[in-house]
């Protein structure tokens, strides 16, 4: 098996390709997407996209509702702030299990050049919604065409996105 180096992770399997125009590893999908900042010109990443079947989403789900419940027990036992922080987690609990339940596909790994630096390093994944920071110029970058969609028709869209829809 052929592996090469990264940064961040050490050895990363070889991938192969797909009919798609993506790859697979053993990873997860490995698939183009862009990254946008007000001002430069989309660039071009490639994203580890891991699928999650039904238990592992049940599990992760489960684990959020768990760790949010316990905070909230641990909160009782604060003065005056348990009056917020147990309520807060605990309807915070089956929210977080809720959005960990719909996540069918899940970024893992982020690689390419920051459009506003031109720098190639591995981004962190956000937890949530497509914004990543780049750790470099501390620019806060979009994440776009993971759904096969293709680059941003101009430098100022914000990918894309219908924002009244009647």
């Amino acid at each position: 098996m052929k592996a090469e180096r990264t940064s961040t992770t050490g050895l990363r399997p070889a991938a192969t390709a797909t009919d798609e125009g993506s790859t697979s590893s053993s990873l997860g999908r490995v698939t183009r997407a862009y990254l946008n900042v007000f001002g430069a010109p989309p660039s071009p990443v490639s994203v580890t996209v891991i699928e999650q079947g039904l238990g592992q989403r049940v599990g992760r789900g489960a684990l959020a509702l768990v760790l949010c419940w316990a905070l909230a027990s641990a909160s009782v036992f604060i003065v005056l702030a348990h009056f917020i922080l147990v309520p807060s987690f605990f309807i915070a609990g089956p929210v977080l299990a809720y959005f960990r339940l719909r996540a069918v596909r899940v970024v893992k790994d982020i690689h390419g050049a920051c459009p506003r630096c031109g720098v190639e390093q591995d981004f962190k994944p956000a937890l949530w919604g497509r914004m990543i920071d780049c750790p470099r110029c501390k620019n806060q970058l979009t994440l776009t065409g993971l759904d096969g969609e293709g680059p941003p028709a101009s430098v100022g869209d914000p990918g894309g996105l219908e924002l009244w829809r009647w």
